[in-house]
C-alpha cells in the first residue's frame, strides 16, 4: 500500500507541476501580447504627434509674419511730494 500512496503523491506532484507550467506559459503569452499592444499604441501615437508637429511647422512657415506692435509708452511718473512733518 505504501507504493500506491507514493505513486499517487508523485502523480499529484506531477499534475501540479504541469498545471503551473501551463499557467506560466499562459501568463507569459498574456504579458507578451500586452507588451506588443503597448508598443503598437506608442508607435501610433508617436506618428500622430510627429505629423501634428510637422503640420504646425508648415503652417507657421506659410503664415505671414505678424506685424510688430509699437511698444506702449510708459506712463510718466508723478513727482513725489516732500514728506509731511519735516
Amino acid at each position: 500500500m505504501g507504493s500506491e500512496e507514493s505513486r499517487l503523491r508523485a502523480k499529484e506532484r506531477f499534475d501540479k507541476l504541469q498545471k503551473n507550467a501551463q499557467e506560466g506559459a499562459k501568463a507569459m503569452a498574456d504579458y507578451e501580447a500586452n507588451s506588443r499592444a503597448v508598443r503598437a499604441k506608442s508607435e501610433r501615437l508617436k506618428a500622430l504627434r510627429l505629423a501634428k508637429e510637422a503640420d504646425e511647422k508648415r503652417l507657421a512657415a506659410e503664415a505671414p509674419p505678424k506685424p510688430k506692435s509699437k511698444p506702449k509708452p510708459k506712463p510718466k511718473a508723478k513727482p513725489k511730494s516732500p514728506p509731511v512733518g519735516k
